[in-house]
């Protein structure tokens, strides 16, 4: 299917209007890179084992610390017994 008209279906799917110059600069812009992925997919990779992580990066977390936080119903509306109470969502009879 032609770039072009993958483009406006998706646009239109999308209700994104495009005028004429758009379409043709994006038309162009994505098919360079749909070309980008062909010449990709040439390269010969049989052999060579994935790379997760070519650079070795390690962990940078900082050491947790508690610190004491509000009740979870301070700053509800409506609570009950220490829960928050929510709307009804049914009617009873």
């Amino acid at each position: 299917m032609e770039v072009r008209k993958v483009l406006e279906k998706i646009a239109a799917a999308q209700r994104v209007p495009l005028d004429e110059r758009e379409k043709e600069t994006f038309s162009h812009q994505i098919s360079q890179v749909l070309a980008a992925f062909d010449r990709l997919d040439q390269v010969d990779t049989k052999g060579v084992p994935p790379s997760y992580h070519p650079v070795d990066i390690p962990a940078q977390l900082r050491p947790d610390e508690i610190e004491p936080s509000p009740a979870p119903v301070a700053n509800a509306r409506r609570t009950e017994k220490g829960y928050i109470k929510g709307p009804r969502m049914m009617k009873t009879a």
